[in-house]
């Protein structure tokens, strides 16, 4: 559990959504126009202060005014040449850091568990896929086979399960049964999130027992801790 808090401590910048997307290839383009304004009256001034040292020029050139001219086009050219291409450089790499967790996202493949859930899916699920995970598999019961994905999350919110008893007690045995079931169905690589509303000591010894683990108690913060257990699973698949 200490691991991957640190993890996510130490990860990158929490990714944006698509308008967030969109509005900052906006200030993009603007910076870089900007910066190409400033460059270009920067050239204005340099142009100024070679016609200054035009005579200067001419006598090292033996009056013969076109090399000069030549010699100040090709240093003028090669200068905004090189100014451009680091400006275009920059604002490229800027775009690329906000784009590259969009990818981490889009790559990563969820399964979904809510044991004896009744109705329609549940809306986190519908969330998770326009949050934009690649896959999100829903299951209503806990399977018979293995699970493939990168992230499996135990719905004991949007399921009566633990409503069926009273007793505190009994309530936390009933969840660490489906957190053992679930364990037996994923490797040790796939990240296990327990979303459930309350504190049970299960849910702390699965943080003692498991090495990739989380938690979350409503929807915004499940939400969360899948887009931050994306990192994570994005980097023990290729370390």
């Amino acid at each position: 559990m200490y691991l991957f808090q640190d993890f996510i401590a130490q990860a990158t910048n929490p990714s944006a959504s698509p308008t967030e997307v969109i509005e900052l290839l906006k200030e993009s383009n603007k910076a870089l126009s900007d910066s190409f304004s400033q460059f270009i009256d920067a050239m204005r001034f340099v142009l100024v202060v070679l016609g200054i040292l035009g005579g200067v020029i001419t006598f090292i050139f033996g009056k013969n005014l076109n090399d000069a001219r030549q010699v100040a086009k090709e240093a003028v050219t090669q200068e905004v040449n090189r100014r451009v291409r680091d400006i275009v450089d920059d604002e490229i790499a800027r775009v690329q850091r906000l784009l590259d967790p969009e990818r981490v996202v889009s790559d990563t493949d969820v399964d979904y568990i809510a044991p004896q859930h009744q109705g329609e899916k549940p809306e986190e699920v519908r969330a998770l896929k326009i949050r934009g995970f690649r896959r999100v598999e829903f299951k209503s019961q806990v399977p018979s086979r293995g699970l493939a994905g990168h992230i499996a999350i135990l719905d004991m919110v949007n399921t009566s399960v633990l409503e069926m008893s009273n007793d505190d007690d009994e309530k936390d045995q009933l969840l660490e049964e489906y957190i053992k079931q679930i364990t037996q169905l994923i490797p040790d690589s796939t990240i296990l999130i327990a979303y459930v509303n309350g504190h049970f000591n299960a849910v702390s010894r699965l943080f003692k027992s498991r090495k990739y683990a989380a938690s979350a108690n409503m929807p915004v913060r499940l939400i969360s801790t899948v887009a931050d257990s994306a990192y994570l699973a994005y980097s023990l698949r290729n370390q």
